[in-house]
């Protein structure tokens, strides 16, 4: 489904699907935050708190259409999330997988979890970066240690000193999308990826 929507009564600009890329932050905030907003400037703010890059005029879209939706109502009272268990679903439905722009793979010093602390001081203002959904779930879940812990970076560059083609325990992969690094939790030189996903 497209969503068009009229700019200044003349133009008209498509968002091909709100649940997806960097439209589906606005979602995602709406599942991390669990409480009422009080405007759209509060959805943008609070999007923007949480390390999410949406311009205010997007997220007013995505507003609109999760409206449509009758996924979030708006009112005098706020902005508020009306059906979480739909929101999660179609957030899932309209996944898409990062594009990735490049991957090195990594022998950090450490096992397992341990070895992206290393990654704090190599990236420290060089980039942002995050431990995949898919690593991350040894912070949310109880499972397995895997044995190679796979991040996302918007910038390789300052890793490439410790690649290693056969003896790798980290894989980072480049990409810039922002619904990556969308509400990563940082703790103990690790930053995990949202738990919303």
């Amino acid at each position: 489904m497209k969503w068009t929507f009229a700019l200044s009564g003349r133009s008209r600009i498509v968002i091909k699907n709100i649940f997806a890329g960097s439209s589906s932050i606005v979602g995602r905030l709406f599942l991390a935050a669990a409480k009422r907003f009080g405007s759209v400037n509060e959805v943008y703010s609070s999007i923007e708190g949480l390390g999410g890059s949406l311009s205010l005029s997007a997220v007013s879209k995505v507003l609109k259409g999760l409206q449509d939706e009758f996924i979030i109502e708006k009112g005098p009272e706020g902005i508020a999330l009306l059906q979480p268990e739909k929101l999660l679903q179609k957030l899932e439905e309209g996944y898409k997988p990062p594009k990735i722009s490049s991957a090195v793979k990594l022998r950090l010093p450490g096992e397992g979890i341990e070895a992206v602390r290393v990654l704090e001081t190599a990236m420290a203002g060089a980039a942002r970066w995050v431990i995949s959904g898919e690593s991350s779930g040894l912070r949310y879940a109880v499972m397995a240690d895997s044995s190679v812990i796979k991040v996302y970076a918007t910038d390789c560059k300052p890793l490439l000193q410790y690649q290693n083609e056969r003896f790798y325990n980290v894989l980072a992969r480049q990409a810039e999308d922002s619904f990556l690094y969308f509400d990563a939790q940082a703790e103990r030189g690790r930053v995990w990826a949202s738990p919303i996903g």
